[in-house]
C-alpha cells in the first residue's frame, strides 16, 4: 500500500497553552530535517517534496514559503541576530558546511573535510560547531568567514549553542 508522509510547521506559545497556529500548508516535509527561527519572526526550515530537499523560509503563518538554496540543504542555523543562514549541504558531493544570506544570497562553502555534519552557529556569529566525519569523528569549530577549522572534541555532536554569558 503506497504511502505519503507530509508535516507541516505550526506555532504557540511556551507553555502549549494558546491555540495552534499553522505556518505552513502544502504537500511537502516541512521541518523534519531543521528549523531555525529568527526573533523577527521568519522562520527558516528544511522541506522536502520526496525529490528534493531544500533551505526555505517563510516570514508569517499562512505567508508564502519562498525556496532559499537550488542544492540540497538540510540543518538551518542562525546567529542571534539573524544576519546570516548557516546549513548543511553537499559540495563536490560531500556533505559541507554553508554560509548564505537571509534571502539566498552569495552562497559560499565554509568546509572541504571528508563528510562535515550537523552544523550549529554561535549566537554571535563568529563560529560554527559540527562534526568532522570519517575514520575518526571528531568536533570541530570554523569561522563563519571559513578558513581552517580547529579540532575542539572528540566523538560528540552539536546540538546547540547557549547563548548564556555569566
Amino acid at each position: 500500500m503506497p504511502w505519503e508522509i507530509v508535516s507541516n510547521l505550526w506555532s504557540t506559545n511556551a507553555d502549549a497553552t494558546a491555540p495552534l497556529v499553522q505556518w505552513t500548508s502544502g504537500i511537502r516535509r516541512d521541518g523534519d530535517e531543521g528549523i531555525a527561527i529568527h526573533g523577527a519572526g521568519r522562520v527558516y526550515y528544511a522541506s522536502t517534496d520526496g525529490a528534493e530537499t531544500g533551505i526555505w523560509s517563510v516570514d508569517a503563518a499562512g505567508g508564502r514559503p519562498r525556496k532559499l538554496t537550488r542544492q540540497l540543504g538540510t540543518l538551518p542555523s542562525l546567529p542571534s541576530d539573524g544576519r546570516f543562514v548557516i546549513f548543511e549541504g553537499l559540495h563536490e558531493d560531500r556533505p559541507r558546511v554553508w554560509r548564505m544570506q537571509p534571502d539566498g544570497s552569495d552562497l559560499r562553502v565554509l568546509t572541504r573535510g571528508v563528510a562535515d555534519f550537523g552544523p550549529v552557529v554561535s549566537p554571535d556569529g563568529q563560529s560554527v560547531y559540527y562534526v568532522q566525519a570519517g575514520n575518526d569523528s571528531r568536533l570541530a569549530r570554523v569561522s563563519t568567514e571559513g578558513g581552517d577549522p580547529t579540532v575542539i572534541g572528540g566523538r560528540s555532536w552539536p546540538l546547540d549553542i547557549s547563548s548564556y554569558c555569566s
